[in-house]
């Protein structure tokens, strides 16, 4: 591949590796996209949804290993506290609805990259949770992808998707710091 043209996607576990390979490996991406990621892990989250349930808190102790009770080993692996290294567009997809994975994953994220500077777009979906899975909101979010990646990686932009086939979408545009649908909105979260 050309060292030019390559991004990281990740959803949930695997959008938690795209904000690590955007943070810990700036140089390797031209751009990335993390659907419903994790911001923090282990003694870094405090997320009451990995907190609760103590089958749920042994899942997660035994997936972080020292990391879950070792609060400067889990910053040290959190993106969170590592954005002051994300040199790149960053793009965050969200349910608004997600129990596992909080939204405030992504708010955080995106609180951080405006607050220096880092060009990024955020969309969340109010009907969906944990992924995105209901077909017009599948084929909307993909398609906000491809478009992202596409400027993202200096490609020409795809081919708009006829709005029949996102009707009734739930989308809601949270931030778009690249003006990927025109204007670069600079809404703050």
């Amino acid at each position: 591949a050309e060292a030019s043209r390559v991004a990281i996607v990740g959803g949930s576990w695997g959008g938690y590796e795209a904000l690590c390979g955007m943070v810990f490996s700036p140089e390797l991406y031209e751009c990335g996209v993390a659907i419903v990621p994790l911001s923090t892990i282990g003694a870094a989250n405090a997320s009451k949804a990995f907190r609760g349930d103590p089958l749920v808190k042994m899942y997660w102790d035994r997936v972080y290993g020292r990391a879950a009770a070792d609060k400067a080993l889990a910053e040290s692996l959190s993106p969170l506290h590592h954005v002051d290294r994300l040199q790149r567009p960053l793009m965050l997809v969200h349910g608004e609805l997600d129990v596992r994975v909080p939204r405030e994953h992504s708010d955080q994220i995106a609180r951080e990259m405006q607050s220096r500077g880092v060009r990024g777009y955020y969309v969340s979906y109010a009907d969906e949770g944990h992924g995105v899975r209901k077909e017009p909101n599948v084929l909307d979010m993909w398609s906000r992808v491809e478009r992202f990646l596409c400027r993202g990686l200096s490609l020409p932009d795809p081919p708009e998707l006829e709005a029949r086939w996102t009707a009734g979408h739930s989308a809601r545009v949270v931030w778009d710091g690249v003006g990927l649908h025109g204007e670069a909105a600079a809404s703050k979260l």
